[in-house]
């Protein structure tokens, strides 16, 4: 399996500030996931729970690829090596992040306008300016992660 590499470098205080953000969104995500699933009215109960614990535990190990990434950048960043494994984890979990951070802190914003960056960074509060950044990371980070996973796939099939 081919390796992903990103060339990531964070100021030491953002990251303080996005590991405190994304450590709080990781905790709604424990519970409930980004989006609402629905299995059909006549699965079973059983069946519902089970499926529903599988997502929540598969979803755990996805979190804890990007926190493994967070830590390497604590330590000074630069560019990193990552496993295709773990980026798509990562993905992943970088989607999962910006689904509840939208739900819960940019209802009133279009997905046009957050994924454009077409907003008044002004009107939000400083904190809700922290996780805006938090936000732009992580689709920054996607960007990355899909071009590197792309040009993967391309030199494999080549």
């Amino acid at each position: 399996m081919a390796e992903i590499h990103l060339n990531i470098t964070l100021n030491p205080f953002f990251l303080s500030h996005m590991r405190g953000i994304v450590d709080t969104v990781s905790r709604s995500l424990k519970r409930r996931p980004a989006v609402a699933l629905r299995l059909g009215e006549d699965a079973d109960e059983d069946l519902r729970e089970a499926w529903m614990q599988g997502l929540l535990e598969s979803l755990q190990t996805d979190l804890d690829a990007l926190n493994d990434l967070f830590m390497e950048l604590g330590a000074g960043g630069g560019l990193l090596n990552v496993s295709e494994e773990q980026a798509e984890k990562m993905l992943r979990s970088a989607s999962a992040l910006r689904l509840r951070l939208r739900e819960s802190c940019f209802k009133g914003l279009s997905e046009d306008a957050l994924e454009t960056g077409k907003v008044d960074f002004h009107q939000f509060s400083p904190e809700d300016q922290r996780v805006y950044g938090v936000y732009l990371f992580l689709a920054h980070l996607q960007e990355q992660l899909i071009a590197e996973l792309d040009q993967s796939a391309s030199d494999w099939q080549e």
